[in-house]
């Protein structure tokens, strides 16, 4: 299987490495190196366009493989520590030239969603296999295809946006707050640092504004596809 790691700081949109952390990803392509012979002696590394991959022989049936994986690489995260901040994806058990290949793309997608997360939690996250984050992965395939296309907020989102602008009101990160805490008003005051009320306050005026019903669960779903997609954070 293939591993896919690289520096936490750097692009993942387009890939391209930090200018200055080159030297740094080759110091952890070297400690990975270190790490996984101590347990897999013929696991080899190797640094291809700013991604250090490294391809691990396990033995092993179902998710086994990939489990052992994950757990070698996220012991390789906590010896590093904050010295070296790394993300690693973890690609899938692979049989053949062109399993490794599908492995490794796996460990890209992985690796892109801890680098560019687009849901709450994946900025705590080290290490991923592409089960672990697929929905976000399938998020930033949507961002992608919607940029080519020059796609723009439409509708009641749109509305929101623009009242934010033309008012500085913030009114749309307070529906992003709401959303990612499950409608619990109290969680979602605590993020944004403000009062329950106040926060009530700014739901009733954001439906008057844009024209939102967060009673309505499809409109939910909707507003939040396109503040991930079109407006994130």
């Amino acid at each position: 299987m293939v591993l896919a790691l690289a520096l936490r700081h750097e692009s993942s949109v387009d890939h391209e490495p930090d200018p200055g952390g080159a030297s740094s990803l080759q110091r952890a392509a070297d400690a990975l190196a270190v790490h996984l012979s101590a347990a897999v002696p013929a696991a080899a590394v190797a640094v291809v366009g700013g991604v250090a991959y490294a391809l691990v022989p396990l033995p092993g049936d179902g998710a086994e493989p990939e489990e052992r994986a994950a757990r070698l690489a996220r012991e390789f995260c906590e010896r590093l520590g904050a010295r070296l901040p790394v993300v690693v994806g973890v690609g899938g058990v692979a049989s053949d030239v062109s399993a490794i290949v599908a492995s490794r793309e796996a460990a890209n997608r992985a690796l892109r969603v801890l680098r560019d997360g687009v849901a709450p939690g994946t900025a705590s996250r080290s290490v991923a296999r592409l089960s672990d984050v697929y929905t976000q992965s399938l998020l930033l395939e949507l961002r992608d295809l919607a940029a080519a296309r020059g796609e723009r907020p439409v509708g009641p989102i749109a509305r929101l946006l623009d009242y934010d602008e033309r008012n500085d009101s913030g009114l749309a990160e307070t529906l992003d707050a709401w959303l990612d805490a499950n409608g619990d008003v109290r969680t979602a005051a605590a993020a944004l640092f403000i009062h329950p009320n106040t926060l009530r306050y700014r739901l009733r005026r954001l439906e008057q504004v844009s024209g939102l019903d967060l009673s309505d669960p499809e409109q939910r779903f909707a507003a939040m596809l396109q503040l991930r997609i079109l407006a994130p954070r």
